[in-house]
């Protein structure tokens, strides 16, 4: 239903059934050096299907700098890869 939403106010909203949405990403992030940008839809992390943040989470697990690759699909239906790479949370955050 969020998926529909989404299409609906714009066009150019990925065609896809499921995924994690990419709803903001924090400046000096792993995730801005990664390249990844709000509205980003998370297909594949790691080479799984993923349909949550949970199984993002639990399949990065305690692995601190390891690169992982993930499938990202964008506006205009544009598949893109990328190369995160986790770091220890910040408390100061």
């Amino acid at each position: 239903m969020i998926i529909a939403q989404l299409k609906e106010r714009s066009g150019s909203f990925p065609d896809v059934r499921k995924g994690v949405l990419v709803s903001m990403v924090t400046p000096g992030s792993p995730a801005e050096r990664a390249g990844f940008h709000p509205g980003d839809v998370v297909a594949e992390f790691d080479g799984k299907l993923v349909e949550s943040i949970k199984e993002i989470i639990d399949i990065m697990g305690d692995k601190v700098g390891v690169p992982f690759k993930v499938l990202v699909k964008r506006a205009n239906n544009a598949t893109v890869s990328l190369t995160v790479i986790p770091e220890e949370a910040d408390a100061n955050r």
